[in-house]
């Protein structure tokens, strides 16, 4: 096999996070731990990985210095949260998005959640808990 082909796509193991730059450099076990340069994340959000994370990383064919961290992956020690024909579910590190496409219920859960500028809510609204409020409270039909 070429050697450009050979070393194209490799697993390895985040040995450090650049949060402001949105780039990580990975350790290659398979290639006598050589740690690469910076590689940048190749995601249209950011989720950066932390260290020690195994990854899937993308090289360009001119060696281990040029290419992408494609990101983490499920496998034997990473399963998914919540899986599920109709599940979409977004793990966002102590808070999670899920929505389920059979019952058309999308949930959000996180300790705190900040909503800010004006809110309607067409329906009916439910509260279990407390209500606290700084301004007027106007209402119809009460």
């Amino acid at each position: 096999m070429n050697n450009i082909f050979k070393n194209l796509i490799r697993v390895g193991i985040v040995s450090s996070v650049n949060y402001s730059s949105g780039t990580v450099r990975v350790t290659l076990p398979d290639k006598e731990n050589i740690v690469t340069d910076e590689l940048p994340m190749l995601s249209f959000e950011y989720n950066m990985p932390t260290v020690g994370d195994i990854v899937l990383c993308l090289f360009l064919g001119n060696g281990l210095s040029n290419g992408f961290c494609l990101g983490k992956y499920y496998s034997e020690n990473n399963h998914p949260l919540e899986a599920g024909e109709n599940i979409f579910y977004k793990n966002l590190g102590g808070a999670f998005c899920k929505y389920n496409k059979t019952t058309k219920t999308l949930s959000i859960s996180s300790e705190n959640i900040v909503l800010e500028g004006n809110l309607r809510i067409n329906g009916n609204l439910k509260v279990d808990g407390n209500i606290t409020a700084t301004g007027t409270i106007t209402g119809s039909n009460i």
